[in-house]
């Protein structure tokens, strides 16, 4: 029998190697996600899924037994399917990291076949999953991984149909898929992909009514999957849809009303959350690789790297100017700096002439330095580090008999109402941060926030730091377990102000 000719034996090497590099990213995106949740959104969507898993209602997000209109249901529903194959929160956090690697190796793909240069292909994927906010965010229980990987689709279709026509059906299905994921947020791709996608009409449709045909097909595509979520939400609830979906996750998010509680700060938010997280070398790459796109589209007239250039520039300016801002919103950008980056190595590349296989090395090997120092680097949020303060006391409150709600004092602990597996209430000494609080969803909708007095009546477990149990003058009946600081005890409503007991007393 003939040999395989060394190229296509050479091919298929570099294909297994590439294979073995994206199930090995993928195994790096899942190691520690069995950790503890933690205080960030994280217990919020687990309550999601437990609650779909329970009722068997894929399309409803219910909070500690109310139902909220906060986000469409759909990314969930996706997380808690994938969660019914194992137990525990790596299970849970299964969804949003396989979203995040999909997403990194969709945009290395395409780099890749793009350029003809696998090299390309290794940068725009190692610069996109090893961004050290990218690496966090994107492992967490949060909803915007699918929607990451929905307006990563969309960009690359939309530099795509610029040459080819058949990319077209892909702008409507991925954009329309972003608005079913995360309503309005897909607003802002949306907006800096229109103007690309209207010219790519233009150029492969305008004169042909088969192609007049196709873009309304394309259209209808785009509004069936964009507004189903709106259509349904108005007709199943209907005021109450514009008063917490519209109204408080949409408008009093963008006006910026929500800022006081969460948000990272002014127009200048995002630039200074990059560089404290992302690190300086991260950021001067991503800035020199976004400049360099812009530059050589215009130099080329290239409307490729053009619609590349405009959606990474683009997305930071409406990001800033969105009054509430939270880190985790940056996390569609990153794609867009991957490949910005790779197009610019694989520009400088082909300028490099005979030095062209030295420059591809050192490239590649600061692309792969990048993604390792990226994934090592230390959070920055120490809210989106595990808790485990909060499983453990959660799960000794578990074990206690019946279904009584359980408290926490001062302590913003959803993970600790997940673990104990009852009703949880937060109680605040300070009535103001309460009613604050008490105002967002799902606690809106739950009404699990409220002034730490008057008193539950009767005997209530809580969970406390100690210096604040001391401060309240409850009347301590039994400790049941300690952790780092925190107690959970039975106490009741006294003037009196005694020591805490010990263990068992």
């Amino acid at each position: 029998m003939t040999p395989p000719a060394p190229r296509a034996q050479s091919l298929w090497i570099w294909r297994s190697l590439l294979a073995a590099a994206a199930l090995a990213l993928i195994a790096i995106y899942l190691l520690g996600t069995g950790a503890a949740l933690s205080n960030y959104d994280e217990p919020i969507y687990a309550e999601f899924i437990r609650a779909m898993h329970e009722s068997g209602d894929y399309l409803s997000l219910r909070y500690q037994g109310a139902e909220t209109l906060q986000r469409p249901p759909f990314g969930v529903a996706l997380y808690a399917g994938l969660a019914t194959i194992g137990d525990g929160e790596w299970a849970m956090r299964l969804g949003p990291a396989l979203s995040s690697t999909i997403a990194a190796i969709l945009v290395g793909v395409f780099a890749g076949r793009t350029t003809g240069s696998r090299a390309a292909g290794l940068v725009a994927a190692a610069v996109t999953a090893g961004a050290p906010t990218f690496y966090v965010y994107g492992r967490l229980l949060l909803s915007d991984p699918p929607f990451v990987l929905a307006t990563a689709g969309a960009l690359i279709a939309t530099m795509a149909a610029q040459t080819n026509p058949r990319a077209m059906r892909w702008i409507a299905i991925c954009l329309g898929m972003a608005f079913l994921l995360k309503s309005m947020a897909a607003a802002v791709p949306t907006l800096l992909l229109a103007p690309w996608w209207l010219l790519a009409a233009k150029r492969h449709h305008l004169n042909s009514r088969v192609g007049a045909r196709r873009i309304l097909t394309d259209l209808a595509i785009f509004a069936t999957l964009a507004l189903s979520y709106y259509v349904i939400g108005f007709a199943m609830h209907g005021e109450r849809f514009w008063d917490e979906h519209i109204g408080a996750m949409l408008l009093d998010r963008a006006s910026g009303e929500l800022s006081p509680l969460i948000g990272i700060g002014g127009p200048d938010a995002y630039l200074r959350h990059m560089a404290s997280h992302d690190g300086a070398l991260y950021c001067l790459i991503a800035a020199a690789s976004v400049i360099a796109t812009a530059a050589i589209a215009w130099r080329e007239r290239n409307p490729a790297l053009g619609v590349l250039a405009t959606y990474a520039l683009g997305s930071l300016l409406l990001l800033s100017l969105i009054s509430t801002r939270l880190p985790h919103y940056l996390l569609a950008l990153y794609p867009a700096i991957g490949l910005c980056a790779a197009m610019t190595a694989h520009h400088i590349a082909c300028k490099a002439g005979e030095q062209r296989r030295m420059v591809t090395t050192l490239v590649c090997a600061t692309a792969i330095a990048l993604f390792g120092q990226g994934i090592a680097a230390s959070p920055g949020d120490v809210a989106t580090l595990p808790n485990p303060i909060c499983k453990e006391l959660g799960a000794v409150a578990a074990e206690q008999p019946g279904d009584a709600r359980v408290y926490s004092l001062d302590w913003y602990a959803p993970a600790f109402g997940f673990y104990s597996e009852k009703p949880w209430t937060m109680l605040h000494s300070n009535a103001q941060v309460a009613a604050q609080l008490a105002a967002m969803d799902p606690f809106a909708q739950a009404k699990n926030v409220l002034p730490a007095e008057p008193w539950p009546e009767g005997r209530f477990l809580l969970a406390a730091h100690e210096s604040s149990l001391q401060a309240s003058g409850l009347e301590v009946h039994k400790l049941l377990a300690s952790s780092r600081g925190f107690v959970l005890t039975w106490v009741s409503a006294a003037k009196s102000r005694p020591a805490i007991p010990s263990r068992g007393s």
